[in-house]
């Protein structure tokens, strides 16, 4: 009956819902991301190619204040407002079917692929929602991006688990997270979530002990480790999962390992705990 559906439950209507934007690949943006990491641009002059992971200056979230949840992320609009108090992102997939040029004209789609709820967790309820957008330009798709997101209360725990790891690294690097580095990152994303640039907020009112360091500001550093350890074919599909927060209160550590389908990767926390796994699978 339409009177028993409860507000969580009718936020399955907003599945499928999609809407598109246009964008123009530049020397600029891609510059900007390159001096967050102070490292030159991978590419700067009209067609040169984009590596994997470069699109994100790109299609920046244009919702106002008025579509914006206290914690400063998106609510309304395209998005479902989800009455929730803690939105975070646990992973994203990210496939490379093309490859963006400086000067190319994107068309990307923006689609709810997916919205699953859970009234019964302990601390609950939770939603999952699955974000699909997919960058095109003339010459097709490019960038299919999954990114999957959860809302829940305070009281709920999330999952900490992390799959099995390789007992070695073949590969490692050391990052000293700054809250400068990561503003600048969330500024050319037009990020505003507060946890990663308002101190005050994420440790008074999310009661953590630090700034987060961007998950997808970890899964960049992964990315290119990906890329530049590769076995010579290029990047065609990343897939990395959070497990659990990484803050700036000190350096984190990223290590990968080659396997038989690609690669896996991992982020250490200070503490040395799991906080991200990945795969990378390289060709078509």
């Amino acid at each position: 009956m339409p009177g028993d559906v409860t507000p969580l439950a009718g936020l399955r209507e907003h599945v499928g819902k999609s809407v598109e934007a246009a964008d123009v690949v530049t020397a600029a943006g891609v510059a900007r991301l390159a001096a967050t990491f102070g490292i030159d641009p991978p590419a700067a002059a009209p067609g040169d190619p984009l590596p994997p992971g470069w699109h994100a200056p790109f299609f920046p979230p244009l919702h106002g204040p008025q579509n914006m949840r206290e914690d400063g992320q998106p609510a309304g609009g395209f998005l479902p407002a989800i009455p929730l108090p803690v939105q975070r992102l646990r992973g994203e997939t990210t496939r490379y079917p093309g490859t963006l040029h400086i000067g190319d004209r994107m068309r990307r789609i923006s689609e709810i692929a997916a919205i699953d709820i859970d009234e019964t967790a302990d601390g609950g309820p939770v939603v999952a929602l699955t974000f699909r957008q997919t960058i095109h330009t003339p010459a097709g798709a490019a960038v299919i991006e999954d990114r999957r997101f959860l809302y829940y209360g305070t009281a709920y725990r999330l999952d900490t688990s992390a799959p099995p790891l390789p007992a070695a690294a073949d590969w490692e690097r050391i990052v000293v997270p700054d809250p400068v580095t990561m503003f600048r990152f969330s500024a050319v994303r037009f990020n505003s979530h507060r946890i990663h640039y308002d101190r005050d907020y994420a440790t008074r009112v999310e009661g953590h002990p630090g700034l987060i360091v961007q998950g997808t500001m970890i899964g960049h550093l992964l990315v290119e480790m990906a890329c530049e350890n590769g076995p010579g074919a290029p990047l065609s599909r990343f897939d990395f999962r959070i497990h659990k927060p990484i803050y700036d209160t000190g350096p984190f550590a990223l290590r990968g390992a080659a396997s038989a389908g690609g690669a896996v990767f991992w982020a250490l926390d200070a503490d040395g705990v799991v906080s991200m796994t990945a795969d990378a699978a390289y060709g078509g």
